[in-house]
């Protein structure tokens, strides 16, 4: 009889660890659960928040909306603009490292793009994508 009692015991002590366990695995589990569901809310958040600075960007920017939709990927590239494409595209992307001084305009202006040609060769197209993909890189253009 002893012998089962202490059987039962030892099941029982057995049971309340496995229990006990289980709880601590569910609640780090939980906690790692609610950490990522933080996580992703604030993600959310700062695209939503960026999203709505790049609205009040262009609104302050002065464009017209028929250039708000022009980007570098619904151009139309041919073989008389294609250098133009590429030079607008590298202006884009190497804006920053254009602007020294932590963003303020150098003292002699060396960042310039000078875009030439004749009606339709898609000057105002390449100057509107530039000016939306800073934009949506949360820099102020001001047309």
């Amino acid at each position: 009889m002893e012998e089962i009692s202490g059987i039962m015991v030892e099941k029982e002590a057995r049971l309340k660890t496995q229990h006990s366990n289980s709880i601590q695995a569910q609640a780090v589990s939980t906690k790692k659960a609610l950490d990522e569901f933080k996580r992703e809310q604030i993600r959310k958040y700062a695209e939503q928040r960026q999203r709505e600075r790049v609205e009040q960007l262009k609104i302050f920017s002065g464009m017209e909306r028929r250039f708000l939709n022009r980007t570098f990927a619904n151009f139309t590239e041919t073989a008389d603009n294609q250098r133009a494409l590429q030079h607008a595209k590298r202006y884009a992307e190497k804006f920053d490292e254009m602007m020294p001084n932590g963003g303020n305009p150098p003292r002699i202006e060396k960042n310039g793009l000078l875009l030439t040609g004749s009606y339709g060769t898609g000057k105002t197209h390449l100057a509107a994508s530039i000016a939306n993909e800073l934009m949506a890189r949360g820099k102020t253009v001001i047309v």
